[in-house]
């Protein structure tokens, strides 16, 4: 064998290696957030049945706080400047300083 082969050869197994952490931290993010979610479920069905509607408001208020807060960030207006700021009439003319690379 050559030493080149070699080298491609641990590349391979260095990239294989590489593919199986990645995809055993995928399905370890994925089995925590299961598991997350089925608690969260398992603590909603120890909810007795006339708070429900309490948790459910709660819910909803969570989810529309963060509806609001969204959309506080997307309020950029377009144009609101317009008319308020200029250039200068020679703003797009060489500077003097780079005369010397042209």
């Amino acid at each position: 064998m050559l030493p080149k082969d070699i080298f491609l050869y641990v590349t391979l197994i260095a990239w294989y290696l590489i593919a199986c952490f990645c995809t055993i931290f995928v399905l370890l993010f994925i089995h925590n957030t299961i598991v997350e979610h089925l608690k969260l479920i398992e603590k909603i069905k120890k909810i007795p049945p006339g708070h429900h509607k309490e948790v459910e408001d709660f819910i909803d208020f969570i989810l529309e706080k963060k509806n609001i807060t969204s959309k506080k960030s997307k309020g950029r207006k377009l144009g609101l400047l317009r008319g308020k700021m200029q250039m200068s009439p020679g703003f797009d003319d060489p500077l003097d300083d780079f005369k010397e690379y042209m």
